[in-house]
């Protein structure tokens, strides 16, 4: 779901912008401003000159905000590495200990045969 919001965000942004690359420097080519002034088509380009612009400071506002968000999450990365080790490690830990524990329980089944020399028991562990 993410990824195909950012696929959308990303098509919408391209759009816009390409739709204002083309206001400002096709639409005063067309043949129907020839007969306009100079001052409509000079006015037209100021407006498409300063959406551009808020668009690029709108850019360059989120490149920092996102360059701030990165330097942050890269600071709890190893902490987040520590905790996945300590998670693994800690079931690993808890797998050895059942082990462990079971193989005392056989150890002690198999003394226990010793000492009473019944050795029939041993071929059913």
């Amino acid at each position: 779901m993410a990824k195909l919001f950012k696929a959308i965000v990303w098509i919408l942004s391209i759009f816009v912008f390409l739709i204002l690359i083309f206001g400002v420097y096709a639409i005063p080519l067309l043949p129907i401003y020839k007969h306009l002034g100079e001052n409509v088509v000079a006015n037209q380009i100021a407006g498409m000159n300063y959406m551009l612009t808020f668009l690029a400071m709108v850019g360059a506002v989120a490149g920092i905000g996102f360059t701030v968000f990165g330097y942050y999450e890269s600071k709890k990365f190893p902490e987040l590495i520590k905790q996945e080790i300590h998670s693994q490690l800690d079931e690993k830990a808890r797998k050895v200990n059942e082990l462990n524990v079971r193989i005392n329980l056989l150890n002690d089944q198999v003394l226990e045969m010793y000492k009473t020399k019944k050795f029939d028991s041993l071929i059913n562990l």
